[in-house]
């Protein structure tokens, strides 16, 4: 699911949206650390959509999130929508939310 083709997406598995949050989660924090803490790495690419892990430094507010999933569309170059984390079970939910998203609307252009 890695491949930017147009191939039907398949269904594999519950857990694979885990898996790929788990793999771009520990790849996101072997980075070299940037000045301001940010960083961001994608989770997976569906044909034109890529879903990315994002790091924001933690500010003093409790209320900021830090951890952030969006769903960006690479023909436009454009955020679609995007779901701040508290933590990586939240970073799931979104994750699976937005995979779900990305395979339907592969599957309406398709």
């Amino acid at each position: 699911m890695t491949s930017r083709n147009d191939d039907p997406p398949r269904d594999l598995g519950p857990d694979h949206s885990q898996h790929l949050l788990n793999a771009a989660y520990t790849r996101l924090m072997q980075l070299p650390r940037r000045a301001d803490s940010a960083g961001s790495m994608p989770i997976t690419t569906i044909a034109n959509w890529e879903l990315r892990l994002i790091e924001l430094p933690r500010s003093g507010r409790a209320e900021m999130r830090s951890l952030w999933v969006e769903l960006f569309d690479l023909t436009v170059a454009r955020s679609i929508d995007s779901r701040g984390c508290q933590d990586l079970d939240e970073a799931r939910a979104a994750t699976r939310y937005f995979l779900a998203l990305a395979q339907e609307r592969h599957a309406k252009r398709g």
